[in-house]
């Protein structure tokens, strides 16, 4: 197993499109958050291989930031971007409207995915939770 090259975590994103979506992937042991044809937020050095990590991508009115492990990671994002609606994919995304891309997919595990509209969960750092998301 390894780390190196990008793995995608979520999309909302279409290959061959100029949709306005999130994108968030991992570049060898960083990650990057991709918006419009751009890499907006890039850390490295964030992720250790057979490890658990909480990462939270949160949007607190223009502001957006990635944390991992309850740190932030990268700088902040501001913008006051309006994003298209979209289907999200886990570890994948769409190469055109109803097929994967089957292209740097990603090879783990995720637990507790949560999308939350209107609510941004962490804007510090903070103590990830231990126990499994109920409710």
């Amino acid at each position: 197993q390894t780390l190196s090259g990008g793995r995608n975590l979520f999309s909302f994103l279409r290959a061959g499109t100029n949709e306005t979506v999130p994108h968030l992937y991992t570049e060898n042991t960083g990650l990057r958050y991709y918006v419009n044809n751009t890499n907006v937020i890039t850390s490295t050095n964030v992720l250790t291989l057979n490890t658990w990590h909480h990462i939270a991508l949160t949007r607190n009115g223009n502001d957006h930031k990635i944390f991992v492990d309850g740190t932030q990671v990268g700088s902040t994002w501001t913008s006051a971007q309006t994003y298209v609606q979209g289907r999200p994919v886990l570890g994948d995304y769409y190469a055109s409207l109803n097929t994967l891309s089957n292209s740097n997919t990603l090879h783990g595990y995720v637990q507790d995915f949560r999308i939350t509209n209107g609510l941004a969960r962490y804007t510090a750092s903070f103590t990830p939770p231990t126990a499994p998301l109920e409710g």
